[in-house]
């Protein structure tokens, strides 16, 4: 986020997790809110209305990210302390329902209408660690728009990895990932990966490279409609060094099938093992 002129933190507040819709009728002077995760786990900017005219509203009088064209929900909030800090102060606020779409972020402020909603995307997380006894479901949703899609999933996959896992041991865990898009396409995308020390670059990378690649593809622009993502641990770090990959054939056609050879050397071992693996092209 920090590439974005954004510096998030965490809060101690309480959410509402309730009612989609809120009632609460917004006043020129109070709190703005702008969330782009809402559910189990919240992620939300607050700034201040500036002008209502009908359905009609202004915020911030500055930029969001200055980004354009937006699909954000706009949700009711209230401030409830401010964290004076000579680096940055921090307003300590709490949201609730959705009450209206955001729909621009420019350099003078930004803008957005109560008579409108946005189509947020229905995201999961699921973590278990059965030596751990942990088995944990986080139901969010999250703001469509595809430029911040992948950051809005990584903040939310990582909070509730650390929620989930709070001692940030080095694991071996296996990722699935499914995703549904408006244009009718689905799919599923498995792997393993182990995290070193209490970094988790690698799982967040490897768990959100189909969703970048996806929504990233050059051939057609793609509407996200849900997204699954299950982290199971592993309990043992069952790793090797992979040494070489030989194929028999020169060419393969779709529909054929084609036999590897991969020669490993598993890890703590010093004797080279071979795997042969068939794969459905």
């Amino acid at each position: 986020m920090a590439k974005m002129g954004m510096v998030p933190t965490a809060g101690e507040t309480a959410s509402s997790r309730g009612r989609m819709e809120g009632d609460r009728k917004p006043v020129v002077g109070g709190s703005l809110g702008v969330a782009y995760l809402i559910g189990d786990i919240r992620m939300a900017g607050v700034g201040t209305i500036t002008h209502i005219e009908g359905q009609r509203m202004t915020g911030f009088g500055h930029p969001m990210m200055q980004v354009g064209s937006t699909d954000l929900p706009i949700v009711d909030a209230r401030v409830i302390t401010v964290r004076s800090s000579r680096n940055i102060s921090v307003k300590m606020a709490a949201t609730g329902d959705v009450i209206g779409q955001l729909t621009g972020d420019y350099q003078a402020s930004v803008v957005g209408r109560y008579d409108r909603r946005s189509k947020l995307v229905p995201f999961n997380v699921r973590v278990r660690a059965a030596e751990r006894g942990v088995d944990r479901l986080f139901e969010m949703q999250a703001a469509p728009m595809p430029v911040l899609l992948p950051l809005i999933v990584a903040s939310g996959l990582s909070s509730a990895l650390s929620q989930a896992l709070p001692h940030a041991l080095p694991y071996m865990y296996r990722i699935g990932v499914k995703w549904e898009v408006e244009e009718g396409y689905s799919g599923a995308y498995e792997d393993v990966t182990v995290t070193h020390g209490q970094s988790g670059n690698t799982l967040l990378r490897d768990a959100l490279t189909p969703l970048i690649l996806l929504l990233g593809n050059p051939f057609q622009d793609l509407r996200l409609k849900s997204l699954d993502i299950s982290l199971d641990v592993v309990p043992q770090r069952r790793v090797a060094e992979l040494r070489a990959v030989s194929v028999a054939v020169d060419e393969v056609r779709a529909g054929e099938e084609l036999h590897l050879k991969a020669y490993l050397r598993p890890f703590g071992q010093d004797d080279a093992v071979v795997e042969k693996i068939s794969i459905k092209i």
